[in-house]
């Protein structure tokens, strides 16, 4: 695809993206004119430089016709720019979680932070015969959507090219993950068949919410979505990561963006070289690029168990900045409290379609995932709220 790092001029786009991102962690609340020497550090790689360059400007894209091939964004504003694998969102887990370990206070300065946004997914629903009456839902169990999509910024609605579900719960003091494909080949309520990561494209966070109900028979409580760089910004603030194993190929891929990392066991990553990791394309189809993304999300709350109550508020606030959510202070510190006695507990993870339900296909000149929609909304059910 053109959109790849790997293809095309990526030493360029690296480096543009490399800029970006330098620009966003010297943008912080807080922090000094000019880009310091560890976050240069992060940027550098220690890797030969090139001058950055801005990517070409694409053709502006035509409002989305029913039944036609997701577009790459709508246009809430004019600036749009794409990126290849998009951020595995891990904030909400994260930082509810480990802010509900520190305290309240803590939680509430967060959440004033992150960018409101109302949702209505009955009226994405109107005029499909469905209702979200018809969803199954637990009181005891809170559906989170985090939602990571295909663009820098949240001041547009681009493919939702991340989707995982968290569920939350309170009578099992279990949290479990499940990672929608954004390939499926799904019913958008007023907008035919198409790929899952397009409802968010013709409809924003209600419709691909309003999606997922239609197509798995799911309620989801709330929605948060995030920038592009809010992996990088997390990660850098709580000191890096560590990844088990950097497999052979990984590092010949990471490589090839100008990363360089030795293959092996115990690879500390930093924000800009974990975020490169999770754009790591071609390696695997889509059901291991979510399974990357579910187990980083496991890496980071492990982290977050260690980490000072000041690294994780400092992590939390830089990454507010970066998401929009639908969850008020209240909302926000009562899903902190709920998830809590489930930090220490291993989580449950789950990939819709499920084995056995899907194949590969072409449905509208695109490469799709088609699956048993029956099928995968009892999978979904059983594993959720059993």
């Amino acid at each position: 695809m053109a959109d790849d790092i790997y293809f095309g001029s990526r030493s360029n786009k690296n480096n543009d993206d490399a800029e970006s991102f330098g620009r966003l962690m010297n943008s912080r609340p807080g922090s000094r004119g000019g880009v310091s020497d560890s976050d240069r550090a992060y940027i550098d790689n220690d890797s030969p430089r090139r001058p950055a360059q801005r990517p070409p400007q694409r053709p502006a894209q035509q409002p989305p016709q029913q039944g036609a091939p997701a577009p790459s964004g709508s246009g809430k504003k004019k600036k749009k720019k794409r990126h290849p694998f998009r951020n595995f969102i891990i904030f909400l887990l994260v930082l509810i979680i480990a802010l509900a370990g520190v305290c309240a206070g803590g939680i509430w300065s967060v959440a004033s932070k992150l960018r409101k946004a109302d949702v209505n997914v009955e009226a994405a629903l109107s005029g499909s015969g469905y209702s979200l009456a018809y969803a199954k839902h637990d009181p005891s169990v809170m559906n989170i959507l985090l939602i990571g999509q295909d663009s820098d910024t949240i001041d547009e609605y681009s493919r939702s090219d991340t989707m995982i579900l968290v569920s939350v719960n309170t009578k099992t003091n279990k949290i479990k993950l499940t990672s929608f494909l954004r390939d499926s080949y799904v019913e958008i309520p007023g907008y035919g068949k198409n790929r899952l990561n397009a409802a968010n494209v013709y409809g924003g966070p209600s419709l691909l919410m309003a999606t997922i109900a239609y197509n798995f028979g799911i309620k989801i409580d709330h929605y948060v979505m995030v920038g592009y760089y809010t992996l990088g910004l997390i990660v850098d603030d709580l000191g890096g990561i560590t990844l088990p194993e950097l497999t052979e190929v990984e590092s010949r891929m990471l490589a090839e963006a100008e990363i360089y990392l030795d293959p092996g066991e115990n690879v500390k990553l930093n924000g800009w070289q974990a975020l490169m990791y999770c754009r790591i394309r071609h390696l695997e189809t889509d059901f291991e690029r979510t399974a990357r993304q579910r187990k980083m999300i496991n890496l980071l709350i492990n982290k977050l168990r260690t980490s000072s109550p000041l690294k994780i508020y400092k992590a939390a606030t830089d990454a507010a900045y970066q998401c929009e959510s639908d969850m008020t202070p209240t909302q926000l510190l009562t899903a902190g409290f709920k998830a809590l006695p489930s930090i220490f507990a291993d989580m449950e993870q789950l990939q819709i379609p499920a084995e056995g339900t899907w194949s590969y296909g072409t449905k509208q000149g695109m490469s799709v995932i088609l699956l048993d929609t029956d099928e995968n909304a009892a999978a979904l059910e059983q594993y959720i709220y059993h």
